[in-house]
């Protein structure tokens, strides 16, 4: 039996962009707004099955003025699913109609084309499509930079998925809670501008451990990367932690490199599984320090991780009905910060708060999940994640890191 499951960027906020192609990785990563990608071999991922893409959606709340085309790419080539939005559109634009097959190995991503130069203010929304195998189900999931690291002999951590995020020295910092049993297998990657006079090894962590997948990357090169070794995968229990870290193999190593992405596959052990999320570059206080009346945030569960008053670029469109639930939030380590703030996160169903919620006391940290409620989505119905401050304390946060979503196909 197939069952869907989901791939999409997070959304974005304003900016400057050329008349040219942006490009972004299919896996629950970034946006191509971010503008950081123009060369498309830098963010493409490989399918882990053959089957098919559809029904792709993306939008923005204010009028771009431009106008723009959004593709699914297979092996660098435009497939016939796309979107074209007009200079003067708003709100979500969907292709029902079309659909991209695909065989096992194909490399995958999205190209946002625009006409001319402009300067935006406003919210892009998150992307969206659903990927039907032919047999069986997987997950292509990526966290996505550019970010530069300088390798050290200690491993520095990178998130799961979103944001692959700036290395981290504390592990629990970028741990994404599995809502899900399943096989994680394929990890890959791309390295950009690798001056680095040392090799690197990156790995696939679980529970603070160092998994069975590991890539070696020899000093000042870059390019694509991947552990396609088939015994090279590890089983995964629901309640696992599961991130990527990178060590230099020796010490005395100059210059950096950039982690374009990574990322892998995941086999939901029940195939009408997914799991989704966004993950912040690094821990984000809330309320931000440079607004801090503020007490309302939002984030997307389709990727990406920066989180902000603007609730439309964190709004992301279902492609398939499903049943939503496991919904988490996660704060990290009080010690770090004056944590005495309280919050309540809620799942936002078509703007509106859904059953889905939960709710973190002044002080408290670790993974705030709704075991107990589930929440159904039709076909076009839309999801964010919301972040409300419940408690007036002068200087006092929370650090968020993350938020994730399990999705039962319907």
């Amino acid at each position: 039996m197939s069952n869907p499951t989901l791939l999409g960027t997070g959304g974005h906020k304003d900016g400057s962009f050329s008349g040219t192609t942006y490009y972004s990785n299919v896996g629950l990563g970034r946006s191509p707004m971010i503008a950081q990608f123009t060369n498309e071999a830098t963010v493409g991922q490989a399918s882990p099955l053959a089957g098919t893409i559809s029904y792709l959606s993306w939008g923005w709340d204010t009028a771009l003025g431009v106008s723009l085309t959004l593709v699914l790419n297979k092996n660098s080539s435009s497939t016939v699913l796309a979107v074209a939005i007009g200079a003067a559109t708003t709100g979500w634009v969907t292709d029902s109609t079309h659909s991209a097959s695909l065989s096992s190995g194909d490399t995958l991503d999205f190209g946002a084309s625009l006409n001319s130069g402009t300067s935006y203010s406003g919210s892009f929304y998150c992307i969206s499509a659903r990927f039907d195998a032919t047999t069986n189900s997987a997950q292509m999931i990526a966290a996505v930079g550019p970010n530069p690291i300088s390798p050290t002999v200690s491993p520095r951590f990178f998130n799961f998925l979103g944001i692959a995020g700036a290395p981290a020295l504390i592990e629990s910092d970028k741990q994404f809670k599995s809502l899900s049993a399943g096989t994680w297998k394929s990890m890959a990657c791309y390295i950009a501008n690798n001056t680095f006079t040392k090799g690197t090894t990156a790995a696939n962590r679980i529970n603070g451990a160092s998994g069975s997948m590991a890539i070696s990357i020899p000093q000042s090169t870059s390019g694509y990367f991947a552990d396609n070794i088939s015994t090279h995968t590890d089983a995964v229990a629901a309640g696992d932690f599961l991130d990527y870290a990178f060590a230099a193999t020796e010490a005395g190593g100059a210059n950096n490199f950039n982690i374009d992405w990574i990322g892998a596959h995941f086999w939901a052990t029940d195939s009408s599984l997914c799991m989704i999320g966004g993950s912040p570059d690094a821990p984000a206080l809330v309320p931000d320090p440079r607004n801090p009346s503020e007490s309302t945030y939002y984030s997307s569960l389709f990727g990406g991780g920066t989180i902000g008053p603007p609730a439309p670029r964190a709004s992301g469109l279902f492609p398939y009905a499903l049943n939503a639930s496991k919904y988490t939030n996660h704060i990290t380590d009080a010690s770090q910060i004056p944590h005495q703030a309280a919050a309540t996160f809620t799942l936002l169903k078509n703007g509106a708060a859904s059953a889905l919620a939960v709710s973190a006391t002044g002080g408290a940290t670790g993974y705030f999940t709704d075991n107990t409620h589930s929440v159904d989505f039709a076909v076009g119905d839309t999801c964010a994640n919301r972040i409300v401050l419940t408690s007036n304390l002068t200087n006092t946060y929370i650090a968020w890191a993350g938020a994730a979503l399990l999705l039962e196909a319907s």
